[in-house]
């Protein structure tokens, strides 16, 4: 029975990979939220569609070092990691972030700075153990800033750097980190701001390619995966131009 840690795992893609992962083997996931409600009926949904599998529910503040700390080490005393997904993100408008400098704060903790605690952790526990799989959720926003969304496109950048170098610890040993890099996709945190609706993936399939990206060790992956294309395209339009579409 593998053991499973999904933090932000009321969101869309984090419940898609849990339920995909459920379904193919029972296992017993660490469910991580902020909303107790939300949490309740997400471990409850994955624990009946999928028999003999075990849903502990967690609830934590994700900016608490110490409650962060504390909550990974409880995990470990039990037994190892054989995967984890750390899925918190919110999308801020930028006319929000502009508007209030608490709002872009926030955006910048929850997107960056909350991955990377829990990535700590965990990275820490991989290479004590030697295995596991560990992905976090960016973005294409990343990769190239957007007038609308460039504190959130920034915050996304945060992690990619930090998985390119965060992931050089685990040489030597069984274990790997992704990053996640979905296009706009069907979730709640969807606005009109992420793109057209042609190009919006379901998170089911988003989660799929995902963890094909995992078990196969891939340091980064687009999901899907003509968003590499799009966003090389992108890279190559000159600023002056740039700066005046409305994208």
């Amino acid at each position: 029975m593998k053991r499973i840690v999904i933090t932000a795992a009321t969101s869309a893609i984090a419940e898609a990979a849990a339920q995909i992962w459920a379904a193919r083997e029972a296992s017993e996931f660490y469910l991580i939220a902020r909303d107790k409600k939300k949490l309740a009926r997400m471990a409850e949904n994955l624990s009946l569609r999928n028999p003999g599998t075990v849903a502990h529910q967690i609830v934590i503040d994700f900016l608490d070092q110490r409650k962060i700390v504390k909550t990974i080490d409880s995990i470990v005393k039990d037994g190892p990691i054989d995967l984890a997904l750390i899925a918190q993100g919110v999308l801020t408008v930028q006319s929000d972030a502009s508007s209030s400098l608490e709002v872009l704060a926030d955006s910048i903790a929850i997107n960056a700075t909350s991955p990377a605690m829990f990535a700590e952790r965990i990275l820490g526990v991989f290479e004590k153990q030697k295995f596991g799989r560990l992905a976090i959720i960016g973005s294409v926003a990343a990769d190239r800033g957007r007038r609308e969304l460039y504190t959130y496109g920034a915050s996304k950048s945060f992690l990619e750097t930090f998985v390119e170098g965060a992931a050089g610890r685990l040489t030597g040993t069984k274990a790997s980190l992704t990053i996640w890099k979905p296009g706009p996709t069907d979730t709640p945190m969807m606005t009109s701001s992420q793109g057209p609706k042609p190009l919006i993936a379901s998170p089911e399939r988003v989660a799929a390619i995902g963890i094909k990206a995992m078990e196969r060790g891939k340091r980064k992956v687009y999901l899907p995966g003509r968003w590499r294309v799009v966003m090389f395209i992108a890279g190559l339009i000159p600023n002056r131009i740039y700066d005046r579409l409305s994208i």
